[in-house]
């Protein structure tokens, strides 16, 4: 084993070493006192290039997510700072960071991006149909133990840049009180050496991308841009890191109104509330879409004749409905008949 330390002692990383297997197979030795740590690192940073393939495999992958059915929305999101992802991964170098497995640089784990949708979304929206466990509106985007959600959330790569230089910073976080965090009956006065421990962050912007029906992957790309915006992904989110903005799409907040039409027609059940001048569809497998006061007026008065005799002498009827979001609403936007025998009076 020295003999082999001793070949590999000036080992250093050149333009095309993989990232990736730098950081984790511990060719060099980091152990012992001093910054070897932070040289390693270092050595990563400086040396070593975007892998040459990787430009097309961003290309082919971007054009190929894109076709996914039934939808897919695509939008670029840029960290504001710095990010780190997968900092608590199990590591030789006590801080972990999460890197494509063929090419080594940053990305963005589809589970993490759907954990946190999930999570702004059951703490954030006020509608209780985005209550996680009892919300119909929670259940069908993101899935729950019995099935799984409307929407895919693929893995977000990061977008290469025109410069060769892999998008990593080197950063520190400094323990004072080490002792006393690791259990030991040590109180923490403030008497122990500081010790700085170095990791590495990721900038940058990257490309993500959610498929499934137009309206919910509609949704929940604006959740997740709330999300991103206001609490950030990955470790010390509390300190800063992780936050991001979508670049081409307008800002907006769980509160704001924005309306989006369904490209599919549905069959549901259609009931209306004449004293409150409201339309209600019930959805096999869905959350209820709703047409308030001035919605229901202007659906009636475009409806077919027989349908609208239906639901105003017996306050139901069976129809294909067309659903879209305002804001987390499910909407009706428009109503058809689904047959002769459905509008008979």
């Amino acid at each position: 084993m020295s003999s082999r330390r001793n070949v590999l002692a000036d080992l250093r990383p050149g333009p095309t070493t993989h990232a990736g297997l730098w950081l984790d197979k511990g060719l060099a030795n980091v152990d012992g006192a001093g910054g070897h740590r932070q040289e390693h690192f270092e050595g990563l940073t400086q040396s070593i290039k975007i892998p040459g393939t990787y430009r097309a495999f961003f290309a082919r992958w971007r054009e190929q997510v894109a076709q996914v059915p039934p939808c897919t929305i695509l939008a670029e999101a840029r960290v504001k700072g710095r990010m780190i992802v997968g900092l608590g991964a199990e590591s030789i170098l006590e801080t972990g960071i999460t890197l494509n497995h063929t090419y080594g640089v940053p990305y963005l784990p589809g589970s993490s991006l759907k954990g946190l949708a999930t999570s702004f979304a059951h703490k954030m929206l006020e509608d209780a149909d985005w209550r996680k466990g009892t919300g119909a509106s929670h259940r069908v985007l993101f899935g729950d133990q019995e099935s799984s959600g409307y929407v895919t959330f693929h893995d977000a790569l990061w977008i290469p840049e025109s410069a060769d230089q892999l998008p990593f910073d080197l950063d520190v976080m400094t323990v004072h009180h080490p002792k006393y965090y690791q259990g030991e009956p040590i109180a923490p006065s403030g008497i122990e050496s500081p010790n700085p421990v170095a990791f590495l962050t990721t900038r940058g912007s990257f490309l993500l991308a959610v498929s499934g029906p137009k309206v919910w992957a509609t949704a929940a790309l604006d959740i997740l841009q709330d999300a991103l915006h206001e609490e950030g992904l990955g470790a010390k989110t509390a300190a800063g890191y992780g936050r991001m903005d979508l670049l081409d799409r307008p800002r907006r907040t769980s509160s704001a109104t924005q309306s989006t039409t369904a490209d599919l027609w549905h069959p549901a059940d259609i009931r209306y509330d004449a004293g409150k001048g409201e339309l209600t569809a019930v959805l096999p497998g869905q959350p209820n879409a709703t047409a308030l006061q001035k919605e229901t007026k202007e659906l009636l008065e475009t409806l077919d004749p027989n349908l609208r005799a239906v639901l105003q002498k017996k306050r139901q009827a069976k129809a294909e409905v067309q659903v879209g979001l305002e804001g987390i609403r499910p909407r009706i936007m428009g109503l058809r008949p689904v047959s002769t025998e459905d509008t008979k009076t």
